[in-house]
């Protein structure tokens, strides 16, 4: 049995949640509690009907999805997903999210589909999963770029650390006109010294960890 759960992204300036990533998780029956799933290779129909079931709780209809390589190949698996946008009138804005980078030739036969249907693209883990050779030649056809601090913080890295690197990606960001968001924000501090180097897009545990639809909090709706 699955389910999503939801975490907020913030816009530090306006204050106020932008966005949810939705985020897989699978009943442990002996554990009594979700937990990650073993593999992430869930169906289309499978993902929209979980979708569906999460967004009667947001008032902001904007949600990001995490997808495999092969899910994001998957021709199949694209038509559902535009299919469902469509049907919504222009109410749920859709992002999808790569955990790996595709190859050039994917993103390129499957970016024109997702973009005409108003679907964004987003690259998970910049700057450690999915490094800059494996990136660069993909940012015509994506949208958002995603840094996790959190990924590098446990191979011993601190953030002051990483401030050069987070402004090496955001600037790339906003030279290509993409969007660049922060995850792994834990501390006020945290917060605090990537808003002073511009950072305006955060995710992570000092506003809310990955809950369940009915337990997000009021004010992040």
């Amino acid at each position: 049995m699955y389910t999503y759960f939801v975490q907020p992204i913030f816009n530090i300036e306006q204050q106020r949640a932008i966005s949810y990533e939705l985020l897989l998780r699978t009943w442990d029956a002996t554990e009594r509690n979700w937990r990650l799933p073993d593999h992430f290779d869930i169906d289309a129909d499978t993902q929209l009907r979980l979708m569906k079931q999460v967004l009667p709780h947001l008032k902001l209809k904007n949600v990001t999805i995490n997808l495999t390589t092969a899910q994001f190949a998957d021709a199949s698996t694209q038509a559902k997903f535009i299919d469902f946008v469509n049907s919504q009138n222009g109410t749920v804005t859709l992002t999808v999210e790569l955990v790996k980078a595709p190859t050039l030739a994917v993103i390129q036969r499957m970016a024109p589909a997702y973009h005409e249907a108003g679907i964004l693209i987003a690259i998970d883990d910049v700057g450690s999963d999915n490094t800059y050779d494996e990136t660069v030649d993909l940012l015509p056809f994506v949208d958002t770029l995603k840094f996790a601090i959190q990924n590098l913080r446990r191979q011993g890295a601190t953030l002051r650390e990483l401030r050069p690197t987070i402004i090496n990606w955001m600037t790339l960001a906003q030279r290509e006109k993409l969007r660049f968001t922060l995850e792994g924000i834990e501390t006020r501090s945290d917060l605090e010294m990537v808003a002073s180097i511009g950072v305006s897009r955060c995710q992570g545990f000092f506003y809310s960890k990955p809950v369940l639809p009915d337990e997000l909090q009021a004010s992040f709706l």
